[in-house]
């Protein structure tokens, strides 16, 4: 298991191809440190499902967001490796057409991600 960022290139490492930055990997120390670590993954896949189940079957080692594994990490079925550098805080925006009224619907998405997201550990 990686006990340093370090120690990262060392392992097989699962990358996700449409991330903005597939072959970067970023981590935040104590501070808010920005840490970019450049990776060569052995593996790739377009879909976080599809990374899910790699990591399930031991392939690697992958960045991915809390809440996609969160059931397995409770679980301990997956386990988090370099607990101690977080991912920076991201933005999640919902953007909508100007000028148009917002439909009950979209409102109550919007408000609903809005709770789930305000709380999560991600």
């Amino acid at each position: 298991m990686p006990a340093a960022i370090e120690d990262l290139h060392a392992h097989r490492l699962l990358g996700y191809s449409l991330s903005q930055e597939p072959d970067r990997w970023l981590f935040s120390e104590d501070g808010g440190q920005r840490i970019v670590v450049d990776i060569q993954p052995f593996l790739r896949a377009n879909s976080s499902l599809a990374l899910r189940e790699m990591l399930l079957r031991g392939a690697g080692v992958a960045y991915m967001p809390r809440f996609s594994v969160a059931a397995d990490l409770n679980a301990g079925t997956l386990v988090q490796v370099l607990a101690g550098f977080p991912s920076p805080a991201f933005t999640l925006s919902a953007v909508l057409p100007a000028g148009r009224k917002v439909t009950p619907k979209v409102r109550a998405l919007i408000d609903f991600l809005v709770e789930r997201f305000a709380t999560a550990d991600l």
